[in-house]
This record gives structure tokens, C-alpha cells and sequence, in this order.
């Protein structure tokens, strides 16, 4: 996907840019070749929003591990919002996924 740097700033209105390209370029092909990224991307969104940070988890020594971004003792899985997306039978919408992991989390008690 070809999107110009400067227009990759972090922010909710850069998933719809970040969505609108994957649609063009073909979910199967982003589920193969672009997954990791949309993750990272989307997480980082996530995590500058809930001034979070990174964590790896595992929750089972044979499980594989995967990215969350916790705050506190609270947990965001950007990964669900990328794999909800990927999924769906609607147009992709990461802004909107996002925001409902973040309101999810909220609702959870995640920013007190």
C-alpha cells in the first residue's frame, strides 16, 4: 500500500486513509503480506490515544505470544481490531474498530 509518510501521523483519522488503501489493495493480500503492520500501525494509534505501552503476553507457556498495550493493569488488543477488520463483511473501518477497543477498555475502568 502506498500511502505518503507524512500522512501516517498516529491519529483516528489516519486509520480511515490506512482502511481505504487496504480495501484497494485487496484484504487477502493485506492478510497475507500486511498483517504485522496493520497491527503495529493500529496499535500505536491505540497506544499514543490510552498513553499505554507495549507488552508482549503469553498466556500459556505453548501459546504463542502476541502485542497488547496495557495501561495500568488493563489490556487493549490491537490485534482484534485488525483481525475484526479482516473478517467482516463490511468495508474495513479500523478508525471506528479502534475506537471501540479504546471505549471497551474505557468502560472497563481503564483510565482511572
Amino acid at each position: 500500500m502506498e500511502i505518503p509518510e507524512n500522512q501516517l501521523d498516529y491519529s483516528y483519522k489516519s486509520l480511515d486513509l490506512v482502511s481505504e488503501k487496504a480495501e484497494a489493495y485487496g484484504l487477502d493480500q493485506v492478510q497475507a503480506e500486511l498483517y504485522d503492520s496493520l497491527v503495529t500501525y493500529v496499535g500505536e494509534v491505540i497506544r499514543r490515544r490510552v498513553k499505554g505501552q507495549w507488552v508482549i503476553r503469553q498466556d500459556y507457556p505453548e501459546s504463542l505470544a502476541y502485542p497488547t498495550i496495557q495501561v495500568k493493569q488493563r489490556v487493549l488488543m490491537p490485534i482484534n481490531v485488525v483481525w475484526n477488520e479482516l473478517a467482516g463483511l463490511e468495508m474495513m473501518n479500523l478508525r471506528k474498530e479502534a475506537a471501540n477497543e479504546v471505549r471497551r477498555f474505557s468502560v472497563r475502568g481503564g483510565f482511572e
